[in-house]
């Protein structure tokens, strides 16, 4: 007999169904419902709430999505005012040139031979121009006008002072800078008395005396060369009783002759 043996194998008993509470009493059942759907409302408000300061359009909130933080910087406005500083003109360098020398010799005007006909042959100057250095008592010669001979001299030496009828004289300083002295010499046509002597001296020396008439007017033309003192004196022809002629000396002319 062929005995067949047969492994045990184990049996799985199924679990025991879970255990039911018993069911609340009708009252208190109720009373449950009402507190789970408030429950219910108030999650419900959370989460729109949630959503809404979440900027979601009412998805579910993630845990990536955070409230934005909102940084207020207040800054205090600056003005910055740019001066242009005016440019700096660079100085200009002066150009040097340089000349080469010449053989042009500059002339001396002082060397220039007195015969040029470039120059002047003679400088003159009126010899009522000069102050007088020394003159008579109450008499002397100023600068003046006179007609002689009907010819009018606009320029002229005439006696001048209480005592010029009775004649006087005056002296010059020529300083040996002149070579001649001309003149008109003669009486006012309208004078009383009709002559005076005339007598014109150098350093002491005469170069000219004598009568003078009028209507005769003599031209003079005296040499004064390196002269230092003209005296000029005038005085009566013939008599003593102050009655000289009116005294014209005409255009009296210092010249330098070259």
């Amino acid at each position: 007999m062929v005995s067949t043996t047969t492994a045990s194998r184990p049996v799985s008993v199924p679990p025991a169904p879970p255990t039911r509470p018993p069911a609340p009493p009708a009252g208190r059942r109720g009373t449950l419902l009402a507190a789970s759907a408030v429950g219910l409302a108030v999650a419900l408000i959370t989460t729109v709430g949630v959503s809404l300061f979440n900027g979601d359009d009412g998805g579910a909130p993630t845990d990536d999505a955070a409230p934005p933080s909102r940084e207020v910087v207040t800054s205090a406005p600056t003005t910055e005012t740019e001066t242009a500083e005016p440019a700096t003109p660079e100085p200009a360098t002066p150009e040097t040139t340089t000349s080469e020398p010449t053989d042009e010799r500059t002339e001396d005007p002082t060397d220039e031979p007195t015969d040029d006909p470039t120059r002047p042959a003679t400088e003159e100057v009126s010899l009522t121009t000069l102050d007088p250095v020394a003159h008579d008592l109450g008499a002397e010669l100023i600068a003046g006008s006179g007609t002689l001979n009907t010819e009018y001299h606009e320029v002229a030496l005439v006696p001048d002072g209480y005592r010029a009828r009775c004649g006087g004289f005056t002296e010059y300083n020529l300083g040996r800078a002149w070579t001649t002295l001309s003149m008109v010499a003669g009486v006012s046509d309208s004078s009383e008395e009709k002559a005076v002597r005339l007598t014109v001296e150098v350093d002491g020396t005469s170069v000219y005396s004598g009568e003078i008439t009028l209507g005769a007017p003599r031209s003079l033309d005296l040499d004064v060369t390196d002269g230092l003192r003209l005296t000029i004196t005038w005085e009566e022809s013939s008599s003593d009783d102050c009655e000289t002629g009116d005294l014209v000396l005409g255009t009296p002319t210092l010249r330098q002759v070259y």
